[in-house]
């Protein structure tokens, strides 16, 4: 089984960092006009036969330190 990550982050657009493979991986960046274009990019990202882990909480944890 290979790692895959998803990422998705607003600066001026929206943007999903799509990596497979863990930091050494291969990886993507996808730019989108709209927040649902985005979410709906991640949603089909999530493919495959293992769980994913929504890890948006620990990252805000992070962020606010």
């Amino acid at each position: 089984m290979t790692r895959r990550d998803v990422f998705l982050r607003v600066e001026q657009v929206w943007e999903v960092e799509a990596r497979q493979g863990g930091a050494d991986g291969t990886a993507g960046i996808f730019q989108f006009t709209s927040e649902q274009e985005a979410r709906d990019f991640v949603e089909r990202c999530k493919v495959g036969p293992w769980d994913w882990r929504d890890l948006t909480e620990i990252t805000r944890r992070e962020e606010a330190g």
